[in-house]
């Protein structure tokens, strides 16, 4: 569908995680919000506007620890009430989503950013606290790295006696080192993610204060690269900061390589030369990066181009044609996307469905709001 809507509005914060009925076949992905009970679910949408307090006073592991016995649903119904708050305090900082991910059990997450960087550090933080270690900084890399799965353990500091040489215990002591180790080793992150939700996030400033906010198109790529079960994605708004120096603006030309990724010289000559690789190392796109996705919203991306998101379209087809039929890609959203779509754009989604080439993707410029039967 690339019908106009006169709708300004934006979409609802969280539509993305709880619309199981648009696609039946989504009900596999193990979560279903509408599993939790009246209760946890009240508690969740009160705590939600509160967490950046709590981190704030508390710190994330403390507040983490407190989330440890709660499911990925509810964790879930927390994020979405954060940023459908309208509270000024509600903001999203490095500290709450370290606390949501502390678990390793979240799936499904929305993240609301502050759509740009602030000018100075004026925000709440301590001047004499390290910066990557403030909970109260805006989100940045720390922060939305801290998505991506990995395994720590609380003996990292003492992991360097069993292997001393010259140690003369009994032999038997590295053995129990070792067993003490094992124990307490976590897995933390987003290890079973299929659905994020980044809404309105800046691009940083390289010589900006961490503090200040702001996520890098190299750190979102990792996450993405490390999570690669996400079957639902949202960048809407992200990045509307691109303009403001050279230096953003080289990033919303990898935030088009991170949407289309590259190809090799020798295909398709005369089409899309700005992501052609001429050295033969190639970029990875979110077809490579993301195999299972079938929901993708790309709402109010003004620094998104229409090579970028033709390239993803027929990359994605291509990939596609390989398994007997199956069509992965079946929702994009362009809404907001004025500049992107002009006559000529819509002539080539109108070619290329008539050649069968779309068959089966859904390109949408309308408004989503949350299910209510899930959320």
């Amino acid at each position: 569908s690339t019908n106009t809507t006169s709708n300004g509005e934006r979409h609802e914060p969280g539509w993305l995680l709880t619309q199981d009925n648009m696609h039946k076949h989504d009900q596999h992905d193990g979560d279903n919000i509408s599993n939790i009970s009246s209760l946890q679910k009240l508690a969740a949408q009160r705590l939600g506007p509160l967490l950046p307090m709590y981190v704030a006073a508390c710190g994330h592991e403390y507040v983490g620890n407190a989330l440890q016995s709660v499911s990925s649903d509810v964790l879930c119904e927390i994020s979405i009430a954060l940023a459908n708050s309208p509270l000024s305090e509600a903001t999203i900082t490095d500290g709450v989503i370290k606390s949501l991910v502390q678990s390793g059990v979240a799936s499904r997450l929305v993240l609301k950013g502050t759509g740009t960087p602030l000018e100075d550090d004026c925000n709440r933080n301590a001047g004499d606290r390290d910066d990557d270690e403030d909970d109260t900084h805006l989100l940045s890399d720390v922060g939305l790295l801290a998505i991506c799965p990995r395994i720590e353990s609380n003996h990292v500091g003492d992991t360097t006696a069993p292997f001393d040489d010259d140690n003369d215990d009994e032999d038997d002591s590295s053995c129990d080192n070792w067993e003490t180790i094992a124990h307490d080793i976590a897995t933390v992150g987003c290890i079973h993610l299929t659905r994020l939700e980044l809404i309105d996030i800046p691009l940083s400033v390289a010589s900006s204060n961490s503090s200040l906010g702001g996520i890098s198109i190299n750190a979102l790529r990792r996450v993405l690269k490390t999570c690669p079960g996400i079957t639902h994605l949202s960048i809407s708004g992200c990045f509307r900061n691109c303009q403001q120096n050279t230096s953003l603006i080289e990033q919303a030309h990898d935030a088009n390589m991170l949407i289309g990724g590259s190809f090799s010289s020798t295909s398709t000559p005369q089409l899309f030369d700005q992501f052609r690789c001429d050295d033969g190392e190639t970029v990875s796109g979110l077809d490579d990066l993301l195999p299972d996705l079938r929901v993708l919203d790309l709402s109010y991306c003004n620094w998104l181009t229409s090579d970028a998101l033709k390239l993803f379209l027929l990359k994605c087809k291509q990939r596609d044609n390989n398994v007997e039929g199956i069509t992965t890609l079946q929702h994009v959203n362009i809404f907001g996307c004025d500049s992107l779509i002009t006559p000529s754009f819509l002539h080539w989604v109108d070619e290329r469905r008539n050649l069968g080439l779309l068959d089966g993707m859904e390109l949408s410029r309308q408004r989503q709001i949350r299910d209510r039967n899930l959320s």
